[in-house]
């Protein structure tokens, strides 16, 4: 499966609702109630799902958060 990317844009993560939004290849941003915004990534390993917590955003950018 390829891995796709660019379904956000740095220009409008301010102003997400809350919820997970996708970014593609298991990446999203979780937008809380309190409007805290932190990027974690989906994956696999051994059929178990496991979730990374990698950054707060602003402190990590998109463009960050994609390496």
């Amino acid at each position: 499966m390829a891995k796709e990317t660019g379904k956000l844009q740095a220009v409008a993560l301010k102003h997400l609702p809350t919820g997970k939004h996708a970014d593609g290849g298991g990446m999203f941003l979780h937008v809380q109630k309190t409007g805290a915004r932190a990027w974690r990534m989906k994956y696999r390993v051994a059929g178990k799902e496991k979730l990374l917590a990698f950054g707060i955003y602003p402190e990590v950018s998109l463009a960050e958060a994609r390496q």
